[in-house]
This record gives C-alpha cells, sequence and structure tokens, in this order.
C-alpha cells in the first residue's frame, strides 16, 4: 500500500482513467489500521515519507493547520500538487469533531480529494483559490481509535470512504527485533529513490495520460 501511495504521489493530475461519469485520477488517500507498537504503521509511514521527501521534497504541505491555513497554503501552488502525511489520523478527526472547525474542514479536504480544475472558497472575510489539484494522503491509526471519534456522518457523507484502508493479514502479527541498517537496505533503498523520479520524470512529460481498463478491470 505504500508503494501505491509512493506512486500515486509522483504522478499527476494529467494520468487519468476516462470512465461514464468523468475522469478518475489516481491520487490515493491511505489510512493504515493496525494495533499500537506491533503493527509498525508508524515506522512504515516514515519510511514512505522519507523516500518520497528525497524524490521530490517540495510536494510536502504542513501536517497542522487551521482550515484557512490550508487553502491559503495551497493557493500559493499553481499548479496545486501536494501531499499530506500525518502519523496519526486520529487528531485530524478529532480537530474535525469541533463544530466551528469542522464543517469548513472536512468540505475542503473532501474537493480536495476530487482535484478540481479550480477550487475557491471565502474564509473569514477572504477569498482563496486553489487551480489544478492534485492532493494525497498518507495516515495511520489504530481500529479503537477510528471507532472512537469517527463519526455516522464521516460515513455518510463518504469522508472515510475516501481512504483506502489497509490493515495487516489476521496472524501476522509477529515480533520482529529491531537490527542495524545493512548495506542491503541502502541499496534497495536508493533503488526506490531512483526508480520513483524516473516514473516522475516519464509522467512530467507526458501532460496527459489515459488509462483503459482492460475487461478483468471493468
Amino acid at each position: 500500500t505504500i508503494a501505491n501511495w509512493l506512486v500515486s504521489s509522483v504522478l499527476h493530475r494529467g494520468v487519468v482513467i476516462p470512465v461514464s461519469y468523468g475522469d478518475v485520477r489516481p491520487n490515493l488517500w491511505v489510512m493504515l489500521l493496525g494495533a499500537s507498537t506491533i503493527t509498525k504503521k508508524t515506522t512504515a509511514i516514515t519510511i514512505g515519507k522519507d523516500i518520497l521527501r528525497a524524490v521530490d521534497p517540495d510536494l510536502f504541505i504542513a501536517s497542522d493547520w487551521s482550515p484557512e491555513g490550508l487553502i491559503e497554503e495551497l493557493s500559493a501552488r499553481d499548479p496545486c500538487k501536494a501531499v499530506l502525511v500525518r502519523d496519526e489520523l486520529a487528531g485530524l478527526l478529532a480537530a474535525m469533531s469541533k463544530k466551528n472547525y469542522a464543517a469548513d474542514l472536512k468540505d475542503i479536504l473532501m474537493h480536495l480529494h476530487d482535484c478540481p480544475d479550480f477550487y475557491s472558497r471565502r474564509l473569514k472575510g477572504e477569498t482563496f483559490g486553489v487551480r489544478e489539484v492534485y492532493f494525497t494522503i498518507l495516515s495511520g491509526t489504530t481500529p479503537a481509535r477510528l471507532v472512537d471519534l469517527a463519526t455516522d456522518v464521516d460515513v455518510a457523507d463518504g469522508f472515510l470512504a475516501r481512504f483506502t484502508a489497509c490493515t495487516p493479514p489476521e496472524g501476522s502479527y509477529k515480533f520482529k527485533p529491531v537490527r542495524f541498517r545493512t548495506s542491503k537496505d541502502r541499496m534497495m533503498q536508493s533503488r526506490l529513490i531512483s526508480d520513483l523520479r524516473a516514473i516522475q520524470l516519464a509522467f512530467s512529460t507526458n501532460p496527459n495520460v489515459e488509462f483503459v481498463l482492460d475487461q478483468e478491470g471493468e
């Protein structure tokens, strides 16, 4: 799942799958779900973040902001291509539970997921515009925290449905002792960074790319 998110993040909004109701873009919102410590969610997120930062550090936005701060930061990007990484999604869900905060923040995020050509928002007397949006998210939380903080509205309005939830297979929780990083580990990470740079370059030179589903995909 982290690998899919990495590839998704180096692509752009010109990459589409044309379907009957419009263009589907590959901007993944990923949520790692698992028990604390033993499932190594934060470790996986950190590795993914470090690899992507080595490829393109300008993609990242701050992980904490007000609705005004988020839309203002994104409006400074033209086109608006951005990545949000939050080790703990629960903090975002908790913030959105505040009545005066939730409506604006959730509405902004849901519009960003749809990758609009243009999105504008008036906040505190000022209008912000965001052009050519492409926005991905990598996050994680525990099932208990998700149940505790997510609301029926988060499900009904499609907010949580926008995430690709990834859980480890049952019975795969095995403790792995910490070991020193080896030269093989470094070589593998360097190769991943190189491959992602190659993917980003290949697609950046092609502003419009369409993928067509085969019969199995349909």
